[in-house]
């Protein structure tokens, strides 16, 4: 009775230990799996946040040039402009004192009267007169009064053309300074728009990374406590002894020889009887 009662003890713990292996198993590969997928779920989270941190870096680079090539552009305007100012004051000048130097002459080959020119105007006068006396031969003085005025009229027309053209140039390069600010302005707004939207988005997959580091920790602990618990059980029931087949067969020889020793016992003859 004992050696049966072992036998069916060591039959339930090999039932059991089979049991608990095949679901240990399962239960290991199931923790695995999990592990696998937060681990892949962070990694991919990381990969986001590095895009999305040199992307923010690539934006803010973009703006600080932005603001670089305005800042040359400004400067480059100014610049500019200040030529125009002292260019157009001296074609201005040039035109009113051709102008000036004009009507002087004529007034005087008309035989207008000088007693009520101002003292600029007599200066003026004086100096073109020196012009003409050593510039006319005698006794052409008609003609070269014509030729004179008509040098000066050419000078004033160059001067006239000269500061309409740079006005145009002025006015068509402040143009041009203003669009390109206000490119640049909408381009820096959208551009520091995404860096707004991209941190934001960048915190959001931050706190995903964090939290998924912790699942990943909790994971490897299962799995950690799950491989503990297997190699428990491998000890328990893979131990080196002999097998539960082998302990059996052993058992059935045992039983074999105790019935024949009571066959002998009571004068039977020695048989095997099976149980």
């Amino acid at each position: 009775a004992k050696l049966m009662s072992e036998q069916e003890g060591e039959a339930q713990h090999k039932e059991w230990c089979d049991k608990e292996i095949t679901e240990t198993q399962r239960s290991l590969q199931n923790k695995n799996d999990k592990l696998d997928d937060v681990t892949t779920f962070v990694d991919k989270q990381q990969a986001m946040a590095t895009k999305l941190g040199d992307e923010i870096t690539t934006l803010m680079k973009e703006i600080g040039q932005i603001d670089e090539a305005v800042q040359q552009a400004t400067q480059m305007r100014q610049t500019e402009h200040e030529d125009f100012l002292k260019a157009s004051k001296q074609q201005d000048a040039g035109q009113k004192a051709c102008a000036m130097a004009i009507k002087v002459l004529r007034s005087y080959y008309d035989g207008g009267s000088f007693v009520q020119r101002s003292t600029q105007e007599m200066t003026e006068r004086g100096f073109l007169q020196a012009m003409q006396r050593a510039s006319a031969p005698a006794g052409n003085k008609g003609s070269a009064s014509s030729s004179i005025i008509g040098l000066l009229e050419v000078a004033e027309s160059d001067f006239s053309k000269e500061l309409a053209e740079a006005t145009a140039a002025e006015e068509a390069a402040q143009k041009e300074f203003e669009q390109m600010v206000e490119d640049a302005r909408l381009e820096k707004a959208t551009k520091q728009n995404d860096v707004k939207n991209k941190k934001s988005e960048k915190l959001r997959v931050d706190n995903l990374v964090s939290e998924g580091q912790v699942d990943v920790s909790e994971a490897q602990k299962d799995v950690s406590a799950a491989e503990g618990y297997m190699d428990k059980l491998k000890a328990s029931c893979t131990s080196k002894v002999p097998s539960f087949e082998q302990r059996q067969q052993r058992r059935q020889q045992e039983l074999e020889s105790l019935q024949n020793a009571l066959g002998i016992l009571e004068g039977k003859s020695i048989g095997f009887v099976q149980a």
